[in-house]
Parts: structure tokens; sequence; C-alpha cells
């Protein structure tokens, strides 16, 4: 009697380019919470190597996420937004990977520039907001975000408000090995499934990968 082959399993690849070592390790930890949703639903996700060297311009996470079209099924960058974006070469290349018919204001904003891809073709836009991560993973860990200062650009508030106030709730700034250990210790599944319909940014990574 021939033996029953066993079906191999199809997965759906999944790719985030991600701004920073900080959003590396955050991530990694919704994929490590995440894992028995993304293995139910038959997802592989891949976000981008700690060890690349990857800076903070949304113009290199954009041109990483486009570079990866063709690899993945689904592809999104997770940008901060407090700035915008200075390369018209992306802008053009965003403008032909969405199909769009008329080309991208240069001055176009990033909320108006995620907004454009109607029909979400890749890559995706994921922003974190309100301004950056830091303001994500306040939410997650269930911390109030700190009142932004009017007489501050977006850049100098992430900078001057955001990052301390997350530096306070972590009780340290720039330790990877001790930022990961802290999700770990800080960010469970219960916790973030109970917290994810009031973080927008989330909101809309768990609908990227369908989880």
């Amino acid at each position: 009697m021939a033996r029953k082959s066993k079906r191999k399993k199809v997965y759906t690849t999944a790719f985030v380019a991600c701004e920073g070592v900080r959003e590396y390790i955050f991530l990694s930890r919704i994929k490590d919470v995440l894992s028995n949703e993304l293995e139910a639903n038959h997802i592989k996700f891949y976000i981008d190597d700690k060890k690349n060297q990857y800076g903070g311009s949304p113009e290199k996470r954009l041109a990483t996420a486009l570079k990866n079209c063709a690899k993945y099924d689904r592809v999104a960058a997770w940008l901060d937004n407090d700035v915008q974006i200075n390369n018209p070469e992306i802008l053009e290349d965003l403008a032909k990977a969405w199909c769009l018919n008329e080309p991208i204001p240069q001055d176009i904003t990033l909320e108006q520039l995620r907004d454009l891809n109607v029909n979400q073709r890749k890559p995706v836009i994921i922003l974190a907001r309100p301004l950056s991560i830091e303001s994500v993973i306040m939410q997650a860990l269930g911390h109030p975000i700190p009142n932004l200062r009017e007489d501050l650009n977006a850049h100098d508030n992430v900078h001057k408000v955001l990052k301390p106030a997350l530096a306070g709730v972590l009780q340290f700034s720039k330790n990877s090995k001790l930022e990961e250990e802290y999700y770990k210790n800080n960010l469970s599944r219960t916790d973030l499934l109970a917290r994810i319909d009031d973080i927008p940014t989330l909101r809309e990574l768990f609908n990227f990968l369908e989880v």
C-alpha cells in the first residue's frame, strides 16, 4: 500500500522594513507574541535584520521595501511620522509600484502618501503615531503618551518629549539588550491583544499580517 504523502504547508510571506534597532526589537517581540496566530494563518513574518546597516530616514526604508516587493507576498515600510520624503526618485518608484495615474507631489506628507495607496499595493506604509515608535511602545505597555509641545516641531517633539518619556518608563535609554528583556517581561500576549484596538499603528500591522 502506497504511503500517503503529507501535504506541505503553503505559507504567505510578509516583510517589514523598519527604521532602527528599537523598531526591530519591538517588532520582534510582536512577532513572538503572535507566533500562534501567525502559524495558524500560515504566515511567515520577516523583519529587517538588525545586523544590517539601516538608519532613520524614510527614504532608506521605502527603498528597502521596494527592493523586496518581488521577494515577499506582502511588503510594508514601518516609518516614524516626524519628517517628509526628500527624494523625488522614491516618490516616482512608489507611483509606479502603486500604479498611480498621477505623479506624487514632492511636498506630500507621509500620512497623505500612505493614503494614496488605496488598493494596498506593495509596499504599504505603516506610520508610527503619534509621531514615532516611542508613542506606539508606550501605548502597548499601557502607559499614557505625554502631551506634545506646541512650541516644538515634530522632530524635536520626538527627541525632547517622546524619547525621554519612554526612557522614563523603561528606566534606561539606548540599551538594546535591556530593552529586549524589558519587552519579554512586560509585554504579554494578553496585554497586547487587550490594547490593540486603541493603538491604530498596531491595528494597521495586524491588518497587514491578517492576524
